[in-house]
């Protein structure tokens, strides 16, 4: 779905390794997540600062602890994130949004044309 939104290639997605586990485990469920690998502006990089990694993995899951992690070094625009991810986010003034916020962005862009259950 990711592939068809042209919009996206006008950024850079930066995933930690611990996300890209988490969408190859939706991989071995039969989703395909080729596109990770297909485009360039999509990025798959490890944080580097560990001591802030070990201080968020004793409030979140590995995927939001690298990915909070991440967009702290990186100074991210923006964090994709879930709502349990949101708090502790908030916590180093990081931009966040999450899925539901992103089809809104889509629809509000003609990007898609509803959002409506699968």
């Amino acid at each position: 779905m990711l592939a068809k939104w042209k919009f996206f290639n006008l950024y850079t997605i930066n995933i930690p390794h611990a996300v890209y586990d988490e969408l190859t485990e939706l991989q071995n469920q039969g989703e395909d997540i080729s596109m990770l690998r297909k485009f360039d502006w999509i990025k798959i990089i490890p944080p580097n600062d560990s001591n802030l990694l070990q201080s968020l993995l004793k409030r979140v899951h590995a995927g939001e602890a690298e990915a909070i992690t991440l967009a702290v070094e990186l100074k991210a625009d923006l964090l994709l994130i879930d709502r349990k991810g949101t708090y502790s986010a908030k916590e180093f003034n990081l931009k966040t949004i999450g899925v539901l916020g992103i089809l809104l962005v889509a629809k509000y862009k003609n990007i898609i044309s509803e959002i409506k259950p699968l």
